[in-house]
């Protein structure tokens, strides 16, 4: 981050505000990182003024995640003209598959016409077709999923998963052509210990089978035997933000930008009920 606004009464750090240029997801960003101790109300006065001031600095590219405790700042921004892009969810593996086989149940096969295999190398060009296709046609989902340089990153991604002595990366093919893939990206990081995010893409010719919940299946299964404690995500797809619910998920964070494709209440499920739209 290259600039930040520190509250600090008394020499005590109690909120600050940060930001920077990004490039998370291989596109230039303004990244906002917004902090401060949720029971000291000073605290909180001080970031809603604050942003009122930097009310100019927030430019048509930020890209703000704000902690799902701080619901007035939320709220600020909304006011402030930016909209939510996504919710941040995240879930522990072992409860989330628990869940779901209990709930749902869903076949670990693609079902009839269709076939889920192991993404083969030769594969990776045609995943990034995929992805640039669907969301070339549906920028809502992910604005930058078509950018060049998301998908170079996701291409080298994807090579280092297949390379791997576990590769995770399925793809589902409706004969000889690839309709669909899902896999893993995982890290580590030190609060949460072994971290998964799951990359899941489909051709709109296959939505409405139940894919999703098959594929979630196979990777929180993957997931527990590799030791895997959360996995975490954004999303703005009502199936996954349903599916989230029923898995045990939790609210983690928000994302905000301007330009937001979605009303405020189309993530009413997982807004607090006090939530002022």
């Amino acid at each position: 981050m290259t600039d930040w606004r520190l509250f600090e009464p008394e020499g005590e750090l109690q909120a600050f505000i940060a930001w920077g240029d990004d490039t998370w997801c291989g596109v230039r960003t303004q990244r906002f990182i917004i902090e401060y101790v949720p029971d000291r109300t000073d605290a909180l006065a001080w970031v809603l003024s604050t942003l009122t001031d930097l009310r100019d600095i927030i430019g048509p590219d930020a890209d703000i995640q704000v902690s799902a405790a701080h619901v007035p700042v939320m709220e600020q921004l909304l006011a402030m003209g930016l909209g939510i892009e996504a919710v941040i969810l995240m879930g522990d593996p072992r409860t989330a598959l628990t869940r779901l086989v209990e709930t749902c149940d869903p076949p670990v096969e693609a079902g009839p016409g269709l076939l889920i295999r192991q993404l083969q190398p030769d594969q990776i060009e045609e995943t990034c077709r995929l992805r640039a296709r669907v969301f070339t046609a549906e920028p809502a989902y992910c604005w930058f999923g078509m950018q060049p340089a998301f998908l170079e990153m996701t291409r080298t991604q994807i090579a280092e998963d297949l390379a791997s002595a576990i590769p995770s990366y399925r793809a589902i093919m409706e004969g000889d052509q690839l309709v669909g893939f899902f896999g893993a990206d995982v890290g580590s990081d030190p609060r949460w210990g072994k971290v998964a995010g799951l990359d899941l893409v489909f051709d709109v010719s296959i939505r409405g089978r139940g894919l999703v919940k098959t594929a979630y299946r196979i990777m929180l299964t993957d997931f527990v035997r590799a030791g895997v404690d959360v996995f975490k995500g954004g999303t703005s797809q009502p199936a996954v933000m349903s599916l989230g619910r029923l898995m045990g998920r939790t609210l983690r964070a928000v994302a905000l930008r301007r330009n937001a494709a979605f009303e405020p209440r189309h993530f009413a499920s997982w807004l607090p009920d006090t939530f002022q739209y």
